[in-house]
């Protein structure tokens, strides 16, 4: 049984894209952060679809501190 290679890994989101555009390969990242170089035409989608990873972001927040305007403003931004 042979383990995949997972290829190179960058650790700045720009170094991602410079290696897809320069033609190294394919890149996962966010359409919004190559907005600029999709509509230049300088990358393209390899599809259109959502990722979806069953992950999520929480707030955990002690109770006593949750009605403080600056943590209930957080919050509110949020949802």
């Amino acid at each position: 049984m042979s383990t995949m290679r997972p290829g190179p890994q960058f650790e700045l989101t720009s170094h991602v894209i410079q290696a897809v555009a320069s033609g190294i390969g394919v890149g996962l990242l966010p359409s919004f952060l190559v907005a600029d170089e999709l509509a230049s035409g300088t990358l393209e989608l390899a599809f259109d679809l959502p990722l979806v990873t069953g992950m999520a972001y929480y707030l955990f927040v002690p109770p006593e501190k949750q009605m403080l305007p600056p943590v209930a403003t957080f919050s509110r931004w949020l949802l």
